[in-house]
């Protein structure tokens, strides 16, 4: 297979590297990974490696830049792969977090959505779908704050 973005071989390579080989059931995969496998693998690469990484402090804007900062250079590509990293943070969160949160947790759980509908307002190629996107930010925002207002603990 030749190397490109649809060859899975370097991701595996990198997830070896880094003691996460995956395994494919021979019934299903006998060949090992196909170019169909890239998303799942390449998300598994990004946990790994935020795995890794670790928790960094968050800089400035007047900050030095981050590696991350420094690999990607381009603003518009960074505004880009910073969406869809909220975007799978958003879809992550609902999987990670309990069935019934605290309030806190459930105002977290708010914010996050309206995160993920801000996103959609600065994607979205027509008025009534930003309009809509808008409205659904404004309602996650309010139920957040509600939430939050809800979750302090009582003046003594």
């Amino acid at each position: 297979m030749t190397q490109g973005i649809g060859d899975p071989e370097p991701i595996v390579r990198a997830l070896t590297a880094l003691g996460l080989s995956p395994v494919f059931d021979p019934q299903h995969r006998d060949g090992g990974a196909r170019s169909e496998d890239v998303p799942a693998l390449a998300q598994s690469l990004i946990a790994a490696a935020e795995i890794q990484a670790g928790p960094e402090p968050v800089r400035g804007r007047d900050g030095p830049p981050s590696a991350w900062a420094h690999a990607v250079q381009d603003p518009k590509v960074a505004q880009a792969l910073i969406y869809r990293r909220m975007e799978r943070t958003v879809g992550d969160w609902q999987w990670a977090t309990d069935e019934a949160p605290s309030p806190p947790g459930a105002a977290a759980e708010a914010a996050m959505y309206a995160a993920h509908a801000l996103i959609a307002v600065h994607s979205a190629d027509d008025p009534e779908h930003a309009g809509a996107a808008m409205d659904e930010a404004e309602e996650a925002l309010w139920a957040a704050i509600v939430l939050v207002r809800g979750s302090r603990p009582e003046a003594a």
